[in-house]
């Protein structure tokens, strides 16, 4: 998959606003019915959701087609318990481009120590499980619990030009990628994270259903306050990646980590 199929994809057919629904976008209004009727309505219709520029404050929501947004379009996270904010399952084709997502994540603690460094209250960034060819696109996620962006067991995904900062918990990764096949990692920053910057790994499944990975321009910093520190068993690591065959990993730059900078473990045809 390439930017510019991604692109030609993304623009077929007059998108539904989702201003048309009720949405406001003020950072105050409770916008999840408006958004989620909006995202229905547009999926129903074999269209895709526009987000206008605004703070959308929400409680978790699905995606069932694409969604995308414009420089300020910020969706935040409106409760404390933990969820995946924002969700998509067996969507195949799905981009979400040029967003902001806030996963409302609590404040540091003054002293880090056992009791306090996976106390965190908020949601995690975007998830994608079990779509083909999902992007990812100029999105910025911040203050997640967990992880910014996840794409899992899905076939030809893409990360292009995505930021994530403060990743926080006991699993505080800013890109979290699971029994994935043919994924594109392209221009993407991971700062200020509990444990990983990127990861990919196959969990639960036999090993090895990870692989023809590429990862390019890509960089990490600031991983920090890992659960070993305090009694557990994670690492901080910019680039963590496990049970994963045949990754290229191009131009790859990590600062300022705890621990480890980049990890290739349980795999094959790594470079």
């Amino acid at each position: 998959m390439t930017l510019t199929k991604v692109t030609y994809s993304m623009i077929q057919g007059a998108p539904v606003n989702a201003l048309d629904y009720g949405a406001v976008g003020d950072g105050v209004t409770d916008d999840t019915a408006a958004i989620q009727a909006a995202n229905d309505a547009a999926a129903a219709a074999g269209k895709n959701l526009f987000l206008p520029a605004g703070t959308y404050i929400c409680a978790g929501l699905t995606a069932t087609t694409s969604w995308y947004g414009e420089i300020g379009t910020t969706l935040k996270y409106s409760g404390t318990t933990y969820i995946q904010f924002i969700q998509a399952t067996s969507v195949d084709n799905i981009i979400f481009k040029d967003l902001v997502i806030d996963g409302n994540c609590s404040a540091d603690p003054v002293s880090w120590n056992s009791s306090n460094y996976n106390s965190f209250t908020g949601a995690s960034g975007i998830t994608i499980i079990s779509s083909d060819n999902p992007s990812i696109i100029n999105c910025h996620s911040q203050n997640t619990v967990q992880h910014g962006f996840k794409i899992d067991g899905c076939t030809n995904g893409l990360l292009f030009g995505c930021t994530t900062n403060r990743s926080r918990g006991s699993s505080g990764d800013g890109f979290y990628n699971n029994s994935v096949i043919g994924l594109n990692i392209i221009g993407c920053k991971a700062y200020d994270f509990t444990r990983i910057g990127f990861v990919v790994d196959t969990y639960g499944v036999s090993p090895l259903t990870s692989y023809d990975i590429k990862m390019s321009d890509c960089h990490a910093e600031y991983g920090h306050n890992a659960s070993i520190l305090y009694g557990g068993g994670e690492y901080n690591a910019g680039v963590w990646m496990e049970n994963t065959a045949n990754a290229e990993l191009v131009n790859i730059s990590i600062v300022n980590m705890t621990h480890r900078g980049i990890n290739l473990c349980s795999g094959i045809n790594k470079h």
